[in-house]
Order: structure tokens, then sequence, then C-alpha cells
């Protein structure tokens, strides 16, 4: 049994609310939404954004995808583990538990992920949570 996809539109639009919630802050970002299985689905990267912060993104969205869980959740999980730590190590770099990492949720439940990379890891935590938390953010978000 399958649950809820990730439609398109609703990635575009958490994309859209996380490069305004950049922009107000003035830190220049790459944003991806990526589907359950981590793929991106959409996502962009603001000018002067190294290609390299594209994929930071792509694996914070990842991580936050895969444990259903903001990535600065994940890091404090692991920080209290180290059977975790050795799990996230076995991904050769696929999934990254560094803040910046938010899961995108349908209905309540987890169909995606957002990653945010571009400023220290904690403006990009600071940013998602703008983003997310944003009149103009997606309903399905908040």
């Amino acid at each position: 049994m399958t649950g809820p996809a990730l439609p398109l539109d609703l990635a575009q639009r958490v994309v859209t609310a996380a490069l305004d919630a950049a922009a107000a802050e003035r830190v220049p970002i790459a944003a991806v939404v990526v589907d359950a299985a981590g793929r991106v689905v959409s996502g962009a990267r603001m000018d002067g954004v190294p290609w390299v912060n594209w994929e930071v993104a792509v694996r914070k969205a990842a991580a936050a995808a895969v444990f259903g869980a903001p990535t600065h959740v994940v890091r404090a999980m692991a920080d209290e583990d180290p059977v975790l730590v050795t799990a996230l190590a076995a991904t050769d770099g696929e999934v990254l538990a560094v803040p910046g990492g938010f899961p995108v949720l349908v209905d309540g439940a987890p169909v995606g992920g957002l990653g945010l990379a571009g400023g220290h890891y904690l403006q990009d935590q600071q940013i998602g949570e703008k983003a997310l938390a944003a009149p103009t953010a997606p309903e399905e978000t908040r």
C-alpha cells in the first residue's frame, strides 16, 4: 500500500516559499524538493549560489524525506545514538543530517523533503522554518 504522492504543484510552491523566505533574509540558497524516494521533483538555485549547494540541498531533502523529520531533529537523534550514526554513514552521502532539511507533508503524512543550502546551516534551518510557516506557504505543509 502506498501513501499520498507528492504533487508537482506542491513541490513548486514549497520551493517558491523557500526562495521568498531566503530573499527576505538576503541569504542566497539552493532549494530542492524530493519525493519519498529522495529523487528531485522541483528546485532552484538563486543567483550566485554554487552548484555544490544544490547537491547539499538534495541530500538534506532526502534525509528529511527518509526520516520524516527535520534534519536538525535527526542530527540530535544521531548525537545520542551511535547505531544511527553508522546507518547514516552507510548511505555514502546520499542523505545528510545537517540542519536545513524538512519533511513535506500531505494530509499529515511525509511524501518528500525540502532541502536548503547556501547560508550557514542554522540560517538554512531558520529560512526553512519561516518558509513552511509563512502564510504564502502551501497549506499542506503548515
